[in-house]
C-alpha cells in the first residue's frame, strides 16, 4: 500500500510530463521521447521495489505463522503433560 501511495503523485507528474512536453517550443519528439524511456524505467524500478516489498512482508507473515503454530504446538504439549501429572500417570511425556 505505501508503494501505490508513492507511485501515485509520481503517475500523476509523468502524465503532466508528457502532456506539457508537446507544449514548449523547445521540446523535440526525441526529447519528448526520452521523458518517456525515463518514466518507464523509473515505473519500472518503482514496480520492482513494491514486488520486493511484497515478497519481504510474505516471508515476515510466513514466520510470523511458524512462530505462532511452534507456540501452539508448545501449549498443548504443557497441557497434556500437566494433566498426565495431575492424574499421576507413569509416563508424564506427550
Amino acid at each position: 500500500m505505501k508503494t501505490v501511495v508513492k507511485l501515485v503523485p509520481f503517475s500523476v507528474l509523468m502524465v503532466a510530463l508528457l502532456a506539457l512536453g508537446g507544449c514548449g517550443e523547445d521540446d523535440t519528439a526525441e526529447d519528448t521521447g526520452k521523458k518517456v524511456d525515463e518514466w518507464v524505467a523509473e515505473s519500472k524500478d518503482a514496480l520492482e521495489d513494491a514486488g520486493d516489498d511484497v515478497k519481504d512482508l510474505a516471508e515476515d507473515a510466513r514466520d510470523d505463522l511458524d512462530d505462532k503454530a511452534t507456540d501452539v504446538g508448545n501449549a498443548i504439549e504443557d497441557a497434556c503433560e500437566n494433566a498426565k501429572e495431575q492424574l499421576d500417570t507413569e509416563d508424564k511425556d506427550c
